[in-house]
């Protein structure tokens, strides 16, 4: 699977921190980094997207709870909780900023250097979100093969024709779309794939290593060095849901990282929803981390484990009783 490969990026090691990659300025219709921009408004669908700087730069998070951030393991692994801060731009530049008080790595991460189904890792707050910004719920179920995407992230961008050259922000992020083009990787003891790929078709769909048709110039993306941590969003049950993490690229025989013929690949969720409930309701020193918001997603995800198997108004029930108002 995936011979076509030559090399692998994470999107974390290269010197710049790059972010979504546009279409060509020549190609039909004419695309440019600074139309995939989503304004920094509080009505934008990904308002919960926000900036995680380290000490290395400047990559992607998601928020997933009220104190609580999902980004990549290689982005955090070996950095202390101080030296990470958070930020997001929900209703204008840098509206919301906390470091992080602690980070939880995945345990079966262990090296960054190949395609790593566990590249995942919770960041907790040291300050919860504000009102108004709303943490993601995670897919209830696998995706399908061809099931579009859409990709989120921060840092610099550029013409899918050239390659990167357009410098980046912590308060500016830009939006794309693929299509899952095949899985693979499925951790031990585990039938169903943990790993998601899909590559940059270029404006005719010709740059195309893994079949499959090209969502069009102005709309279909790949992701960089700098995208490390940025979600992947499914469009189910009438909102948008949390399906993967962006995590790295790969190269071709005939395409450089992040431009037309490279191949883009990110950690599926599924398969860790219990390592995620887990890690969420463990008690967080000097912090009652059971209260709010944290505790009914917790509550969602472990009921929501076996939500395929409940009628369509058990799962609406379960669902209103996990967004509940509380006192």
């Amino acid at each position: 699977m995936l011979r076509v490969y030559i090399g692998l990026l994470l999107l974390s090691l290269c010197g710049h921190s790059f972010a979504l990659m546009a279409g060509s300025a020549a190609g039909q219709p004419s695309d440019t980094p600074a139309r995939r921009i989503d304004a920094n408004l509080p009505n934008s669908p990904w308002v919960g997207v926000g900036s995680l700087r380290t000490p290395n730069g400047s990559y992607s998070a998601t928020v997933v709870a009220r104190d609580y951030v999902l980004t990549a393991a290689h982005v955090v692994a070996g950095v202390a909780a101080a030296d990470l801060r958070f930020a997001l731009n929900a209703d204008g530049d840098l509206s919301f900023g906390s470091i992080a008080a602690a980070v939880i790595v995945h345990p079966g991460f262990v090296s960054p250097q190949q395609p790593n189904a566990n590249d995942l890792a919770l960041v907790r707050l040291a300050q919860p979100i504000p009102d108004g910004v709303e943490p993601y719920l995670l897919s209830s179920r696998y995706p399908r093969l061809g099931a579009e995407i859409v990709l989120v992230g921060y840092g610099a961008s550029g013409d899918g024709a050239v390659g990167p050259n357009v410098s980046g922000s912590s308060t500016r992020k830009r939006v794309g779309r693929n299509v899952i083009d095949s899985f693979g990787h499925a951790p031990a003891g585990q039938a169903k794939s943990a790993l998601v790929f899909y590559d940059f078709d270029g404006p005719r769909g010709t740059a195309n290593p893994l079949g499959g048709p090209t969502l069009g110039n102005d709309v279909e993306t790949i992701v960089a060095s700098g995208d490390s941590g940025g979600p992947c969003f499914v469009f189910e049950r009438g909102q948008w849901k949390l399906t993967a993490i962006s995590t790295f690229v790969i190269t071709t025989t005939s395409a450089r990282a992040s431009t037309f013929g490279s191949i883009g690949g990110a950690v599926l969720l599924q398969p860790h929803r219990e390592w995620l409930a887990a890690s969420m309701h463990a008690p967080a020193p000097h912090s009652n981390s059971q209260s709010g918001y944290a505790a009914r997603f917790l509550r969602y995800l472990q009921s929501s484990l076996s939500l395929v198997r409940l009628k369509p108004a058990s799962a609406l029930r379960n669902l209103l009783y996990a967004l509940r108002p509380t006192t």
